[in-house]
């Protein structure tokens, strides 16, 4: 959602922008006056679906998992993590990016 001129083109404002209403009041009727009377309404937009990649979604659907096992072996053990722990913790830290080439 976000406003838009009346031919449906979207003109970006965010009143949290400003540090109280009477500036973000004026800054949106400076809008109006540039761009003519504002909607708000559905705007054309980067969809979810065009933007993250099957692979991000399994690694980050799966990672609390890998990262509570990985915790709870820790604290079983007073021994040093193993490999496979360690290679956990590293895929943990090195997630992937949406938008990444497929």
């Amino acid at each position: 959602l976000g406003f838009k001129k009346t031919d449906g083109a979207e003109v970006p404002f965010e009143a949290l922008d400003y540090a109280d209403l009477k500036q973000a009041e004026a800054a949106f009727d400076a809008l109006e006056r540039e761009h003519g009377s504002l909607e708000y309404g559905k705007v054309e937009g980067l969809l979810d679906f065009d933007a993250i990649t099957a692979e991000y979604l399994i690694e980050n659907t799966d990672l609390p998992s890998r990262l509570g096992a990985a915790s709870r072996g820790r604290r079983s053990s007073a021994s040093k993590p193993s490999a496979s722990t360690s290679c956990l913790t590293a895929a943990a830290t090195s997630r992937s990016t949406p938008g990444a080439a497929r």
